[in-house]
């Protein structure tokens, strides 16, 4: 049984991804889909929510003999949108790179906390612990 892109047997990357937990994640397979309902080989070790202001998100990971990365070509992602982050994942008995070939998934995860530049603090806060939910601008006495 499948829901578009989960099938039974099919490998998943579950992690949070707003919330208290954000960073905590694990590897699961699956057993079975009825409906919207995953049901996991194993029991979960953490628990993932999608509602209010908490996200998660269940990634498939594709399974490779080999998995060979031409020259010229980047395997990449998406960058963090603030729901949905920027993850490559896959298995590979063999993996091969060629000469120019390249996995990069730099500046494609989450946003960093707040920086200082200049005597100002700059940049996003949304994912930051200390500084939850809002940016920062302007002159600050905080370090």
């Amino acid at each position: 049984t499948t829901v578009g892109w989960i099938a039974a047997g099919d490998e998943v990357f579950l992690l949070p991804t707003q919330n208290s937990d954000a960073g905590q994640y694990e590897i699961q397979q699956v057993r079975s889909v009825a409906g919207k309902t995953i049901n996991f080989k194993n029991a979960l070790k953490n628990s993932y929510t999608y509602s209010g202001s908490s996200r998660a998100q269940l990634i498939s990971i594709p399974q490779y003999k080999t998995l060979t990365i031409k020259s010229g070509v980047t395997l990449t992602t998406s960058g963090y949108n603030g729901f949905i982050l920027g993850i490559v994942a896959f298995k590979a008995v063999t993996l091969q790179v060629n000469s120019r070939g390249k996995i990069d998934v730099s500046r494609k995860g989450f946003r960093g906390g707040p920086c200082r530049e200049k005597g100002n603090w700059i940049g996003y806060t949304d994912e930051s612990y200390t500084f939850s939910g809002f940016t920062a601008k302007g002159n600050t006495t905080n370090n």
